[in-house]
């Protein structure tokens, strides 16, 4: 009787865990709202900037947007209120001078504690973010990236990161010697999987930290690529960053994973089934 009654209460705290985490974010997304700058070049010469910034009840936060010299307003703009914020649309001349190289920034975050984010569309298709405080108040917009330039960033990270997983491999190889080629034998073998899932040991339990933890990394660097490629920038953050924060997502993909299916496995009673089950799909 005990034991029904905790599985029940397991399997309640499983269910509701997803509702706390999506109120907790909530409330944390209201608590520290950042301003946005959104400058986007159009056909033309001339560029729309879009500038939101949160209000306290009905008063607006003491920052002003700082642009370009070049600009030149091509009228007053207009403004609007939206619940917890005043969005101000302007916009400018900028006489046919190219955005690259040009800094932004907001003035009164030294004294306000509030984030901004910059958002940088140009013509050409690319985009450009930074997420401005107090101690970094500005931001500069790049110069323009070649596609030979940007080819060989890309062809840099990946070869690195394939050294990272061989250089990994072949520290393996060199101590796992015997255990690595059960491993690799076992992915089309039932029998000898079956096998290494009877022996396992501290020395299986390394290979398969290490393994993992390579393509964790390899996955991270495989992501960032994509997303650069398509230049998608979830997180809006510098390019180190967003590798790590795509490798710690799938990192906390693989874990959630993980104790899902061990936490299935014991409200039903068949743990054994699904250590079977992550073994196998783990190689």
């Amino acid at each position: 009787m005990m034991l029904a009654s905790l599985k029940l209460r397991l399997l309640l705290a499983f269910c509701l865990l997803p509702a706390l985490l999506a109120f907790s974010f909530t409330l944390h997304a209201d608590e520290f709202r950042p301003a946005l700058l959104e400058v986007t070049e159009q056909d033309g010469g001339w560029v729309e900037v879009k500038w939101k910034v949160p209000m306290l009840g009905e008063q607006v936060l003491a920052l002003t947007p700082v642009l370009p010299e070049f600009f030149t307003p091509m009228g007053p703009g207009s403004s609007h209120r939206v619940p917890g914020a005043l969005i101000e649309t302007s916009s400018f001349s900028t006489s046919g001078r190219a955005l690259n190289g040009a800094t932004v920034g907001v003035d009164g975050l030294s004294a306000v504690p509030a984030d901004v984010v910059v958002q940088v569309n140009l013509l050409d298709g690319s985009e450009h973010s930074a997420i401005l405080r107090s101690n970094n108040p500005s931001f500069t917009i790049p110069d323009e990236v070649t596609n030979s330039e940007l080819a060989g960033s890309y062809w840099s990270m990946g070869t690195i990161h394939i050294l990272e997983g061989l250089i990994l491999l072949a520290w393996l190889k060199l101590f796992y010697h015997k255990f690595l080629n059960q491993m690799m034998q076992s992915v089309s073998n039932y029998q000898l999987s079956a096998k290494l899932l009877r022996d396992q040991n501290l020395f299986s339990k390394r290979v398969a930290i290490a393994l993992n933890i390579n393509f964790i990394f390899i996955g991270g660097a495989f992501i960032y690529l994509i997303f650069g490629y398509y230049n998608l920038q979830p997180f809006r953050l510098n390019d180190i960053l967003s590798y790590l924060c795509y490798s710690g997502c799938l990192m906390l993909l693989l874990l959630v994973r993980y104790v899902v299916l061990h936490i299935t496995g014991y409200l039903f009673d068949n743990h054994n089934v699904f250590k079977e089950y992550l073994h196998q799909i783990f190689l």
